[in-house]
């Protein structure tokens, strides 16, 4: 007997953002509209850089909720839950930091990891303990692999129509990652940022990781390299005022 069937069409898993706010202890989201999760490209920093309820609201704002979405009659998250996916994901992505930074040479990063990422964030996924760096950088390695996996929980791969409407001959298929929550996205995206090798930076003003748009970046943002430019005047002026009032001082009557 013949299988009949209605394909949906796939554009992407879709998500809701609205506007934000904080009641009671939960962040609420109100007038939500939907829209894809494919639009966001950034989410990864931006949860990893959450501090307080503040940034929860504008992080909701932007993005939506971490958990709950078009499918969910509720569209509320405790904020204390907010605060533990943030910590979780600045762990995360500092641990991928250092890694990588370690492979590369940073004799910095290397020790952060024998000293404190290893014994609080892999050592207790194993049985036996590294006995050398070689055993310990490839834990890990596996660690960081399963912290991405249970954050992408749920996340399955599909298959894409890649036709163009003008010129349908050429188009293809493709396989897309399809996230079921924001939150999600974020592990995903920071597994593609480390499966591709894309390099990393952490900003001299603020600590933030963030992904350099050009090779003289050395702040993730005009407002931390304009916060940094003032700190150095007023350093400098603090100086000259003070080799001022040093001179004064030592000046003959």
């Amino acid at each position: 007997m013949p299988v009949s069937m209605r394909p949906t069409v796939l554009s992407g898993p879709m998500w809701l953002r609205g506007k934000a706010r904080h009641e009671a202890g939960y962040i609420i989201l109100e007038e939500p509209k939907e829209y894809s999760l494919y639009d966001n490209t950034e989410t990864v920093f931006d949860l990893a850089d959450i501090e307080d309820v503040n940034g929860c609201v504008a992080f909701a704002d932007r993005y939506g909720l971490l958990t709950h979405g078009s499918l969910d009659d509720e569209l509320r998250e405790p904020v204390t839950e907010w605060l533990q996916h943030a910590k979780m994901m600045w762990t995360v992505l500092r641990l991928s930091w250092h890694y990588r930074q370690a492979c590369n040479g940073s004799e910095e990063s290397l020790q952060t990891l024998t000293d404190v990422a290893s014994p609080q964030l892999v050592r207790p996924a194993f049985e036996n303990e590294a006995t050398n760096t070689f055993e310990m950088m490839a834990q890990t390695n596996i660690a960081i692999a399963a912290y991405i996996n249970q954050g992408m929980d749920g996340t399955q791969q599909r298959i894409s129509a890649d036709a163009e409407w003008d010129d349908p001959i050429e188009g293809g298929f493709r396989f897309i990652i399809a996230p079921p929550t924001l939150l999600a996205l974020a592990y995903q995206q920071l597994g593609t940022l480390l499966m591709r090798g894309v390099e990393m930076r952490r900003c001299l003003h603020c600590d933030s990781i963030f992904v350099p748009v050009d090779s003289r970046q050395r702040y993730c943002s005009p407002e931390c390299s304009g916060r940094a430019r003032y700190k150095r005047f007023a350093a400098r002026k603090r100086e000259r005022e003070s080799a001022g009032a040093v001179d004064a001082g030592t000046a003959e009557p």
